[in-house]
């Protein structure tokens, strides 16, 4: 098994930050996505252009366990959730973390 590659998603960066995984990628490679801010979801629906990601963390928490989405990033890879792990949410101090284990496809 490849050892997983870690990728923290942040809005700040300039560039599209999913250019910093393209480079290591290779196909059937796991990569670790973990979200730490309501705003940085923003970043999986720019950069992996996934529909109402927003929507779904919000209307299905405890689906965050089995679903798999598929994300398209904005170089043309795409990539499929293969498990999310320590998945919480604070909503009165309007904080989660979750943990995204994808592999190319």
């Amino acid at each position: 098994m490849n050892e997983w590659t870690y990728f923290q998603c942040q809005l700040e960066v300039n560039e599209p930050v999913i250019y910093r995984i393209e480079a290591g990628v290779r196909s059937g490679q796991k990569i670790q996505l973990d979200d730490v801010s309501l705003v940085d979801r923003e970043c999986y629906q720019e950069h992996f252009q996934l529909k109402n990601f927003t929507n779904w963390f919000a209307e299905n928490p405890s689906s965050a366990f089995v679903y798999s989405p598929i994300l398209k990033a904005s170089t043309g890879h795409t990539y499929q959730v293969n498990d999310l792990k320590n998945f919480w949410i604070n909503i009165g101090l309007n904080t989660f973390k979750i943990n995204i284990f994808a592999f190319e496809v």
